[in-house]
């Protein structure tokens, strides 16, 4: 598009490696939220009865959905950068938020920020050479 200087914010960076470590330390001290996705959960298995296999450790129907979306998202973004890299790619951490976890908007926004503020002496010293 013409941009002399571009930065990418990658929000799909680690989402997959980190997911597995993230979901077996995740808090659970928040009952309504739970609660919903257990329900949410509950309704997606009862679409499909013949699979539901409660005494294994199988995943549920929404953890293969959103595994499946991060999926997608992840090649859509390799693939985007790849074919118009940027000058620089900010990074936040966001592993530990699960897709459908809205209310933590307010950490994921400060996971950004940190993430700007990490990359700024960068940002300045190329913007600098321009």
């Amino acid at each position: 598009m013409g941009a002399d200087f571009v930065i990418a914010v990658d929000l799909t960076a680690g989402v997959l490696s980190q997911k597995l470590d993230f979901d077996q330390q995740k808090d659970k001290s928040d009952d309504q939220t739970v609660s919903w996705m257990t329900k949410l959960q509950e309704g997606l298995d009862s679409l499909v009865p013949a699979f539901v296999q409660k005494e294994t450790d199988l995943p549920s129907m929404l953890d293969v959905i959103t595994s499946s979306i991060n999926i997608m998202q992840i090649r859509i973004t390799r693939s985007r950068m790849a074919g118009d890299p940027p000058e620089i790619i900010i990074a936040p951490h966001l592993a530990h938020i699960d897709l459908l976890d809205f209310h933590r908007a307010k950490e994921a926004i400060q996971e950004g920020e940190q993430a700007m503020n990490a990359m700024l002496p960068l940002l300045i010293e190329r913007y600098d050479s321009i």
